[in-house]
């Protein structure tokens, strides 16, 4: 519809996303908040939306960390990890360091247990490791841009 109407109607689909994820978010509805966080992903890689608002998003759920944020953020790194890191290196890097720099210091002795922070947790180790392999440009065998390059030729036919 993007392409057939034009920008008016992607700009409208963007913004009533947006806020669906943000109330989600604040609901804590796990599923709900992947579906979005999965259709934004896969509007960024067809180029509808920028991979700031993308980035935006993950700046957002990089500050608490808990298990949603963890398990959302691999979300949108095993959808369009590569993607983000190839549009805006320097923005992937200052992510990196906000995620790693916030991990250690959930995993400091220091943090207060009952925050219900998964600091220990598996998710928590695994989204480590995928922005590690995105970081050190290690492809994920999710991500296949030649289906996503065939699919956007044929959505501007």
């Amino acid at each position: 519809m993007a392409c057939s109407v034009g920008i008016d109607f992607g700009a409208k689909l963007i913004a009533s996303l947006a806020k669906s994820f943000e109330d989600e978010y604040m609901k804590e509805d796990n599923l709900s908040l992947r579906n979005l966080t999965l259709l934004l992903s896969y509007l960024c890689i067809f180029g509808v939306c920028s991979s700031g608002l993308i980035y935006d998003f993950l700046n957002i759920l990089s500050k608490r960390l808990m298990e949603i944020d963890v398990s959302t953020i691999v979300t949108i790194l095993q959808c369009c990890g590569m993607k983000l890191r190839g549009d805006d290196p320097s923005a992937m890097k200052d992510f990196i360091l906000t995620v790693q720099n916030r991990a250690i210091e959930l995993k400091s002795p220091g943090s207060a247990p009952n925050d219900q922070l998964m600091t220990n947790s598996k998710r928590m180790d695994f989204m480590l490791e995928t922005i590690c392999d995105i970081k050190n440009n290690k492809k994920r065998a999710k991500e296949d841009p030649a289906h996503h390059t065939r699919i956007k030729k044929w959505l501007q036919k």
